[in-house]
């Protein structure tokens, strides 16, 4: 079609604008053809291994290639574990921490909350990923997680802490999940916690 054709010719003149890529993706999964979607998907991530527009899109809620999507997300982390300039750290860890989170979410619409648990347990051996991981772990299994939700969430919320208690924001929320399961308890124990000067973020 003269849409099709279009995008094939922008994506090859603007080879490196990840936008025109996803522009194609997205338009090419509308009418139907998910496969040449991903294709393209993947096409536009070897142009530009590290943006990361095209790891946010939609990928696939509706694809049934599963190892093919898991493939295109640790690719895209080997891509970002390689930039290791301390001027791109903070960029990196944000970029890190909101492609974990998108790929729970995929992992726990596509294939169910046993798959999401264990992209989180991968989530946390990375050492670049943030707070924002710990508290969605630990709000999905809130959430989702129908045997022990209470407890298995507390858990992920106080790994967090070891690493992340000096962020304000994170250690708000720890405060919030113990005062909505009303853990008075905990609560107090976190609230006379010494930890260090808290870092608004």
């Amino acid at each position: 079609s003269r849409i099709q054709m279009v995008y094939r010719k922008a994506v090859i003149r603007m080879r490196y604008y990840p936008e025109i890529w996803f522009m194609a993706y997205s338009w090419t999964t509308s009418v139907g053809r998910k496969d040449k979607g991903l294709a393209i998907l993947k096409a536009g991530l070897d142009a530009n291994p590290a943006r990361h527009l095209l790891e946010k899109s939609q990928l696939t809620k509706d694809h049934r290639d599963f190892t093919e999507i898991h493939s295109v997300y640790e690719r895209f982390f080997g891509v970002l574990c390689r930039k290791k300039n301390q001027e791109e750290l903070p960029e990196l860890k944000k970029q890190y921490s909101n492609t974990w989170i998108n790929y729970m979410r995929l992992a726990h619409r596509a294939q169910g909350h046993k798959t999401c648990r264990d992209v989180f347990g991968k989530a946390r051996k990375d050492e670049y990923i943030g707070w924002e991981v710990y508290e969605a772990g630990a709000m999905t299994e809130y959430r989702c997680n129908l045997e022990d939700r209470r407890l298995v969430a507390a858990r992920i919320f106080e790994t967090g802490m070891k690493k992340h208690s000096s962020h304000s924001t994170y250690v708000l929320s720890h405060l919030g999940f113990l005062l909505t399961v009303n853990d008075e308890n905990s609560m107090l124990y976190w609230s006379l916690h010494p930890v260090p000067l808290l870092t608004v973020v």
